[in-house]
Order: C-alpha cells, then structure tokens, then sequence
C-alpha cells in the first residue's frame, strides 16, 4: 500500500513541479511563482481554536474518567482457565454490558484473553482488559458488534499474539477483532467502537496500526511510545483527539493522512523527524504544535512538506482551510526559507525566544496572519519575509535585530505601527514599500541608511522620526519627506 500511495503522489507532483520553479532569492519585483490556496481568509472554520480545545479536552477527561464507577466482573461471570503464573480468560457468561476484567482470580493473576473469549457477544457495549494481561489472542473480539468502548494494555493488544511457539507479532489493532492483516481493519473494527483508551507501556506505533479505524472518534496512547510508524493511522477519518505522548522522536510518512476529523495535534519537543504528508488531509486541524517547521530541524524546513507537499512552491494548496494556530516550542533556533509560505488562514503563529533568524519569504502571503511578536533574541529577518500579510496590523520586532531584509514587510496593507529597535542600522529597499495603512514609525539614532522605495506609498504616515543630515535616504521615499 504504502509503495503504491507513494509512487502516485510523486507521479502527480512530478507533472505539478514541472511548471514550478524552485529557488530563486527575493529582490524589488519578486515575481516567484508559488501556487497557493484560493484567497479563503474570510471562510469561516467548522470550529474555532477555543471550541476545538474544549471537544479534545472533553475527550481527554472522558478517557480518565472511563470505567472509574463500574463494578469488576464477578468471578463466575468468567470462564477461565489455569496458566503458567496465573489465568487465561477463555470466555463470558454474565449478562451485564459492561464488563470490567479483574486482575486476579482466586489468588492468580489474570495474564492472558484466549482465541475468540468474546466472539459474536454483540451485547457488549465496554470493556475493560487490566493492565495484568500480557496477551490479549488472536480474534479474542470478534463480533463484538455492540463495542463502543475499549479500555486495555496497549503491549498485549497490539504485539503480542497467542499462535503456540511463535514469537511473531499482529502489529495491527485489528487482529483482536479477526482481521488478518491491517488492510482489513475497517472491515474488523466494530463500527460503534467510538473510544480506545490504552494503558502500561509501549514503544511503537508499527506501520498501519491503525489505518482505516474510520469510526474511531478517541484514541489515547500510552505514554512512553517513541516511534509512530508510516500510515500508522491514516484513514482515521472520523479521530477528533488522539494523544501520542512527550517521548515521541520519529513520525513516519504519511502518519495520521487523512484524519479529516481531526482538530488539533501537539507534536513534542523529542520529536527528531516528521515524515513527507505526515498529517496530509487533516482538513478539521485547527491548531498545530510543533518543535520545528517542516520534516526536521534541518532538512525539508518547510511547514508544506508535512501536508504533503514535495516543493514549498506547491505548498498552499496542502494546508487545510480550518488551520488557525501555530505554536512553536522552544528550542527551534531558527525558521527556513520559505517555512510558512503561502498559509493563507493562519491568523496566529506563536514564536519562541531562541530563535535568531527567519529565512527568505519565511510568512509571505500568510494573508490571514493579523499579529506577529518576534523574539528579542531575533538578529536577522530574510528577504520578503512578510511580503503581502495583507491582515498583519500590528508587529513587534524584539530588541536584537541587526539585519533586516529587503521587501521584508512590502505590501502588508493593514499595517499602522512599526518601531525598529536601536539595533538596526539600515532599513532596506523596499522593507515597508505599499503599506498604505503605515501612520507611525519610530526607530533610534544608530538608522544609518533608508533603502530604496523603503516607504514608497505609505501616504498615511503622520509621524515619523527627524532625519538626520547623517542619514542617507535613496530614492522613492517621498512620502516620509516633508
């Protein structure tokens, strides 16, 4: 599967970027083509950040509170039989829906479920499995139609399986509902089977874990899980809240594409590498968190690439409409060329202290971005860094800068305020060109040179520092002299 979905999107993009140039630095009539969405910025979102927080929260509080007052099954409500250190679980005799497995049985511990202990009992709405069991075997589910929610240790689900002699392991959620390969986990999976919650420990995520678990609303991992395998969930369309834990490293391509239903995602700041199109398709994901942009902290550092986008020239038309906030963690030093390019909706990305630099277009066109506070520990903004944030009012420049590129804030049209910190001694060509809405500007006595057109058509300008004889101001700045 993976190879097949694979070769088609690079067959697809091939013929796109075969008409898209790549590279290609910024100057006074930057002309790059780059395919972006349709100007959106005034579509509204099927949830705000605040409403997609309280359902995530409500889902998170739902998993902790999960069989917190249900009785454990009586002892003779479960057929059962002797092991090696304690009890295997063959089968269930009781009448109640939900059932909550006790973890010792006359003294033994309860260590495994058996081949088919649950099969075809469509009453079952819950269960829950204790963290005791080892191995929970092969179809040990099935036909629990009636499933809507799951409580059980992820190691023993997911691992380990109950062939006599063998040492293999499913890999796949679905094996405990018959499935026989993770393909067929749709088909497998009770379709009512709304939350999943998983308890003790775990490291992987393995490769289609849980591809195609399209009705699963919740899932909750175990904490500990480092490494979350390609298209480990893909597919999960209908998943609103899943949590992947603080010790995740690697996140593998096309991990959670086409979760469509899913509003929002915190990757860690443990997480080394995302795969290409890691969230492709999340077209609900309202906010984004992560420790850099793009597939890792030094290659692919474009925020497009974990939408799937091969080329940051194709970028836009990746990001989902509903992506409103971006959050990144601290210890990302710096943002790359081109790293935001193109993310019209975006109204909110929040920037660390520690980063130093931002690259060249790094947030052009983020067109619905109405605020940006920079760090104080920022030195140098690239070349048409925030060209044509046509929503951006208001910026804060932090107190570090040296350097600063040209058309840097060109064509942000809502912009009314800007002060420059006594650290920047130039202000280049075209840095403010066509802000019409510009009225104030204030910056120190270190300004050695005005660029070029630095502030050609900021006709709104009503104050603006004295210009020393010291200064040299070029050409096209006739709106700032009187």
């Amino acid at each position: 599967m993976k190879k097949a979905l694979l070769i088609l999107l690079a067959v697809t993009l091939a013929a796109l970027t075969a008409c898209s140039p790549e590279g290609g630095g910024a100057n006074t009539t930057d002309t790059e083509e780059i395919t972006t969405q349709e100007d959106t910025t005034e579509a509204t979102p099927e949830y705000t950040v605040e409403e997609a927080q309280k359902i995530t929260a409500d889902h998170r509080q739902a998993a902790i509170d999960a069989f917190a007052e249900s009785p454990v099954c009586p002892a003779e409500d479960l057929s059962f039989e002797e092991m090696d250190g304690g009890v295997r679980i063959t089968g269930y005799v009781g009448d109640d829906v939900i059932v909550v497995i006790p973890d010792s049985i006359g003294g033994k511990t309860v260590l495994e479920i058996a081949e088919e202990a649950f099969k075809d009992i469509t009453a079952l709405r819950a269960v829950c499995v204790p963290e005791s069991v080892r191995k929970i075997c092969r179809d040990a589910f099935e036909g629990c139609d009636g499933l809507t929610t799951l409580k059980l240790p992820y190691s023993a689900s997911i691992y380990d399986v109950c062939d006599e002699g063998s040492d293999k392991t499913s890999g796949f959620v679905g094996y405990i509902f018959g499935a026989t390969e993770y393909k067929l986990n749709a088909a497998a999976v009770p379709f009512k089977l709304q939350t999943v919650i998983f308890t003790g420990e775990g490291k992987v995520v393995p490769e289609g874990a849980f591809y195609d678990c399209n009705d699963i609303v919740a899932l909750t991992l175990p904490d500990g899980i480092e490494n979350i395998g390609d298209f480990a969930f893909s597919n999960c369309s209908s998943l609103e809240y899943v949590n992947i834990g603080d010790a995740v490293a690697e996140i593998g391509e096309f991990a959670f594409n086409e979760c469509a239903s899913l509003l929002e995602l915190t990757f860690p700041a443990t997480v080394k590498s995302i795969g290409l199109g890691a969230i492709q398709g999340c077209g609900a994901l309202t906010s984004l968190t992560l420790p850099f942009v793009g597939g890792s902290a030094d290659d692919n550092t474009y925020l497009g690439y974990i939408f799937g986008a091969e080329s940051y020239t194709l970028a836009g038309g990746f990001f989902p409409l509903s992506l409103q906030s971006i959050t990144l963690l601290g210890g990302c030093k710096s943002i790359g060329d081109n790293a935001f390019n193109g993310c019209l909706t975006v109204r909110e990305i929040i920037i660390p202290d520690g980063v130093e630099s931002i690259g060249l277009r790094a947030f052009r066109s983020c067109k619905g971005l109405t605020h940006i506070s920079l760090p104080d520990s920022l030195v140098s903004i690239g070349d048409s860094a925030f060209m044509s944030c046509e929503s951006l009012a208001t910026v804060s420049l932090g107190k570090s800068l040296e350097h600063m590129g040209i058309q840097a804030f060109m064509g942000c049209v809502a912009l009314e305020s800007v002060t420059l910190p006594d650290s920047l001694e130039k202000i280049p060509a075209s840095a403010f060109d066509s802000c019409f809405s510009l009225k104030s500007v204030s910056f120190g006595a270190n300004v050695k040179e005005i660029g070029k057109n630095a502030f050609r058509g900021c006709t709104s300008i009503i104050e603006f520092p004295a210009v020393s004889d010291g200064v040299a101001v070029m050409d096209g700045n006739t709106a700032i002299i009187k």
